[in-house]
């Protein structure tokens, strides 16, 4: 799959939140991925939403959460789609930070569909058009963010498709992928055999503990070719893959690109 690194053009340069539509069929979002997070609520006909290699075909009413840096994608089935974005930084969000890195982080839930008059109607709501940058611009926006964002934490405590249990795990992790980890080691947080974390994990996160690491390694690795000066190399053993061999063959099965395709074309975008 082609995709494009996207610089977001924020209304406000400081303020790093917008709102746009898109209406029509085929493809009417182009792969793309940015450091911001996404939310878009699908108001008519149905289409087709891609998260990194996550598709879903979603209904009007239904609102989907995307996490920083996965590459998406949207295609209308019928003429009539219509869908609403908002697009923000998680760092607007500041207040509630733990939590956000907890529940709504790619890490923890990559993606998953609401169907809930509560989110309808907030992004529904949602506007910045005719708005100047004031104190209580900020102030009503952030509200209203902080609002959408308790109904997805809502909504996620009881998402079925997660395993609590494997909250310890998904924290350490987060806090060891850039050194070997292994399966042992991951069973033992949750004092189960190997092949039954195995089952458990997968059930819990819909990939093996190994793909897991290695997605959440290559995330990483995206951030620092785009926001750093590293070496491949040095990326590659900062981001805990054992050799830069076997970083280039997990990035390209993910990417379907090599890690210096990748920053070559984002360094020509800029």
């Amino acid at each position: 799959m082609k995709y494009q690194y996207k610089f977001e053009r924020f209304r406000f340069a400081d303020f790093p939140v917008y709102s746009s539509v898109q209406v029509g069929q085929d493809v009417i979002v182009i792969p793309h991925h940015h450091k911001a997070a996404e939310v878009i609520l699908v108001k008519q006909g149905s289409c087709q939403i891609c998260v990194d290699t996550t598709a879903m075909t979603c209904q009007p009413g239904e609102v989907v959460y995307i996490p920083p840096y996965c590459v998406h994608t949207v295609r209308g089935n019928d003429a009539n789609c219509t869908i609403k974005g908002i697009t923000f930084h998680l760092s607007l969000l500041q207040a509630g930070a733990n939590e956000l890195e907890t529940v709504l982080n790619k890490q923890v839930v990559s993606c998953y569909i609401l169907n809930t008059p509560e989110a309808r109607e907030l992004i529904e709501k949602f506007s910045l058009e005719g708005q100047e940058n004031t104190t209580v611009f900020r102030f009503n926006v952030l509200g209203d963010l902080y609002k959408l964002v308790s109904v997805l934490l809502k909504n996620y405590s009881s998402y079925s498709g997660n395993d609590h249990r494997m909250k310890p795990v998904i924290d350490y992790i987060q806090q060891n992928y850039n050194r070997p980890i292994s399966l042992a080691e991951l069973s033992a947080l949750v004092n189960v055999c190997d092949d039954h974390f195995i089952r458990l994990f997968k059930k819990a996160t819909n990939k093996s503990p190994v793909k897991y690491i290695n997605d959440l390694r290559i995330e990483e690795a995206l951030k620092l070719l785009v926001d750093s000066d590293l070496s491949i190399t040095e990326i590659s053993g900062k981001v805990g893959f054992s050799n830069i061999n076997y970083m280039i063959k997990v990035f390209k099965s993910t990417l379907n690109t090599t890690p210096s395709t990748y920053r070559k074309s984002i360094t020509m975008k800029r």
